[in-house]
């Protein structure tokens, strides 16, 4: 073509027009639609009922940190939870993670649960040790009206030790109450103990739990120059309505047979 620079393309095909001698330049190339290599439909899979009723189970079992009844929340959380993972992966449907989150949840809130009740009792039982073994060492070391003290209720106690023998001097009913707890069952041995005897904690035998109240029964072996006996404290644990605060109480001295008869009002 003159004066025309010719253009390169794949393929030019040449022709006479209708006006005159000219060249039609037409490309042969060709668009062809694209292929999309591993081409799927997207599919939509709905999340399964039972997976669904897993998981708010599983959000339920936080109330096993309320109270022990409800410990079964996170037990029908697990067995749900189990089924609907079962579920979920046998017919390809959705919600294995929905599933696996409830599973979780429930193990998590189980676990705090019961790890928390047997922590506390574990702490409760140690504070009752220590009270009960503070007392026996008053016993002891023959500080029976400080040991007395430790039998009357928190508001009756006197506090400043040096005003201890003046309560009792000037107090009818003081003094009638601490004769009358030297007098009764196991404290007629303690109260007159002899030089070089010792008393050493054994066991728990019994920890009761009713509302505010606690009662624990710790057995001690009295160990005496030419004998030993064993006798049983009754520990009173309550927390006091108003305040809130935690107090201990001395309830009853008994004999390992006799433990458990005695009254704790």
């Amino acid at each position: 073509m003159d004066g025309l620079e010719r253009l390169n393309y794949d393929h030019v095909d040449e022709m006479k027009t209708p006006f005159g001698a000219g060249t039609m330049i037409v490309s042969s190339t060709k668009l062809e639609p694209e292929v999309i290599e591993g081409n799927e439909s997207i599919e939509y899979r709905s999340i399964s009922g039972l997976s669904v009723g897993a998981l708010i189970l599983g959000i339920l079992s936080s109330l096993a940190l309320v109270h022990i009844v409800l410990w079964v929340i996170p037990v029908l959380a697990l067995i749900l939870g189990g089924v609907a993972l079962r579920h979920a992966r046998r017919t390809e449907s959705g919600g294995e993670w929905v599933a696996g989150s409830a599973i979780c949840l429930a193990l998590f809130f189980g676990i705090w649960g019961v790890s928390q009740l047997f922590f506390a009792d574990w702490i409760l039982m140690a504070k009752a040790r220590k009270v009960g073994d503070a007392w026996m060492k008053l016993i002891e070391n023959g500080k029976l009206k400080q040991a007395h003290q430790w039998t009357l209720t928190p508001s009756s106690r006197v506090l400043d030790l040096t005003l201890l023998e003046l309560y009792y001097e000037g107090n009818n009913d003081g003094t009638k109450s601490y004769v009358k707890f030297l007098e009764k069952g196991e404290m007629v041995t303690l109260s007159s103990l002899p030089t070089g005897t010792t008393i050493q904690f054994r066991s728990f035998d019994e920890w009761l739990k009713n509302g505010n109240q606690d009662l624990a029964r710790i057995r001690y072996t009295v160990h005496m120059p030419d004998s030993e006996r064993e006798v049983v404290i009754a520990i009173l644990r309550e927390r006091e309505q108003e305040s809130h605060n935690i107090q201990w109480r001395i309830m009853a001295v008994e004999s390992p047979g006799e433990a458990g008869t005695e009254g704790t009002t």
